[in-house]
């Protein structure tokens, strides 16, 4: 039975794991299932999420229900449904997020093992620096963390020393601090050396790194560069208006409308909608969306349904790397 419930919400993770794999923004739904306590799933099962919270004696001051409290109360009813067992909110809650880290640590383990060979002989630290070496990831994504923290969950990288023995560190609050902590100290740390260097305007030394550091206007002025290299002319749109286009880049009579995504999130289909519309309003050859980061699901197909071109993040590495900027 316990194994059949592992698997059932193994595969409601999975089926959409933005809900549970970031659990930094997840406080209010803690504070949630408290004040909901120990009233059993079965016993509301046919309510709807917004009359368990009444039923629990709270009134929420928001119309809509938190989304992630919303969806684990959509697995407690399936669970009952299916009649794989009964449990309250709390253990629920509890028992997802262990689920959540097995399926966190396989999923970064299946696409970025190869960059952590013997990683039982690795620090947590030499890890953390692995991690941000991965030029395919962008390292400020808050899934893609998640998934590493859990991969070095997983591989028992958190622990404490005591005087005779080292203990292991599970607890998902010392843990994801400990991370933070490192990712930051090395972020000021590559930022200073950055800055102490050459200019980032001399020849080859802007990496996908360097993109990551920049803010939206700087991406901006970035991207019109590596167009200008690419043998375009360029305009940026912000003194005109913008209308979701950040770039124009003009070529052989060809005027492609640029948007520039300087993201640490999934870029939504929201982008895709933008170009479609500054397409029109510019009167423009083509639509093109520039990211860091990747795209989601359904704004890959809304950009092949409305001939929109992306760039993700391992095709901005390559352009960046062809020009030498």
């Amino acid at each position: 039975m316990l194994r059949d419930k592992y698997d059932f919400i193994y595969n409601f993770v999975a089926e959409d794991p933005t809900y549970f794999i970031d659990r930094e923004g997840n406080h209010e739904v803690e504070r949630l299932i408290s004040i909901i306590g120990k009233e059993y799933i079965d016993s509301v099962s046919r309510k709807k999420p917004e009359e368990i919270i009444a039923y629990s004696g709270y009134k929420q001051k928001k119309k809509e229900l938190h989304p992630v409290l919303s969806r684990l109360i959509l697995l407690s009813k399936l669970l009952v449904n299916e009649k794989i067992g009964y449990v309250n909110l709390k253990e629920l809650w509890k028992f997802t997020n262990e689920v959540v880290i097995d399926f966190g640590a396989e999923s970064f383990s299946k696409n970025f093992k190869r960059h952590f060979k013997n990683i039982e002989n690795i620090t947590l630290h030499e890890c953390v620096i692995k991690y941000l070496n991965i030029e395919e990831l962008n390292s400020n994504n808050g899934e893609i963390k998640h998934k590493f923290l859990y991969f070095l969950m997983k591989n028992n990288k958190f622990t404490e020393k005591k005087i005779f023995s080292t203990k292991i560190i599970k607890d998902y609050s010392s843990c994801i601090q400990t991370l933070n902590y490192l990712l930051e100290k090395e972020y000021l740390s590559e930022y200073s050396n950055r800055l102490l260097s050459k200019p980032i305007t001399s020849k080859g030394l802007i990496s996908i790194n360097d993109v990551d550091l920049m803010t939206g206007e700087e991406f901006e002025k970035f991207v019109s560069s590596l167009f200008e290299k690419m043998g375009y002319r360029t305009e940026q749109t912000k003194i005109s208006g913008d209308q979701g286009i950040d770039v124009i880049a003009e070529k052989n009579a060809m005027k492609i409308g640029i948007q520039a995504k300087r993201y640490s999130g999934t870029v939504s289909n929201s982008a895709i909608q933008e170009v479609v519309a500054g397409v029109n309003y510019y009167n423009l050859s083509k639509g093109l969306v520039i990211t860091n980061s990747r795209f989601s699901k359904s704004a890959i197909k809304l950009a092949e349904a409305n001939k929109i071109v992306l760039w993700d993040r391992t095709l901005l590495v390559e352009k960046i790397n062809e020009v030498k900027l």
